[in-house]
């Protein structure tokens, strides 16, 4: 840029790289579920590596592929900026008792690669997407959503043992025959 006959310093445009954008999710993610009241929180929102935040490993390239804040004293609300943590595989937010009255964010349908997550006793509520609920991720970990919440499921396959065991007074029980009645009993 010219003005005056003066040069003025060039211009840079900054490129958003996928850390920087997992840095910002992670972020989002800690302010709305209440991080400064978390257990272990150590180098959250620093500018130290994401790698160093506790709960959060990295791949290759930087990005979060597992993000394990269980059983973490997380409250509030899961920020809808989790569904921009695109390489993540391993999601666990179990034993959060406090998440209670949070809904399942639907920006979770957005992570490809996830293949388990654990939402397991966090006292939430509402419904599923039925895309979830269609998902090989929810046929794979449906015994670590539902446990502990209180998620309206309905017109959703729950994949479980077949044959035959005993109940708790040591009586047969067919489960083919139970879950074909369309009575569903989960014992945990």
């Amino acid at each position: 840029i010219v003005r005056s006959g003066v040069k003025s310093m060039a211009q840079f445009e900054y490129e958003e790289t996928g850390s920087d954008i997992d840095r910002k999710a992670l972020i989002e993610i800690y302010k709305a579920a209440n991080g400064d009241k978390w257990e272990r929180r150590n180098n959250w929102c620093s500018d130290k590596p994401i790698s160093t935040w506790e709960g959060v490993s990295t791949n290759e390239k930087g990005r979060c592929y597992v993000l394990s804040l269980s059983n973490n004293n997380l409250s509030g609300n899961i920020s809808p900026s989790i569904g921009d943590l695109s390489e993540l595989e391993i999601l666990g937010l179990d034993g959060n008792w406090n998440l209670n009255g949070s809904t399942f964010p639907s920006e979770i349908l957005n992570l490809s690669k996830l293949n388990y997550i654990s939402l397991m006793s966090c006292n939430m509520v509402g419904s599923l997407p039925e895309e979830l609920l269609e998902s090989e991720l929810f046929r794979n970990n449906w015994k670590e959503i539902l446990p502990g919440n209180s998620f309206e499921v309905e017109n959703c396959e729950i994949y479980a043992p077949l044959g035959e065991t005993v109940d708790m007074d040591g009586k047969p029980w067919n489960l083919t025959e139970e879950y074909a009645s369309h009575k569903y009993t989960i014992i945990y």
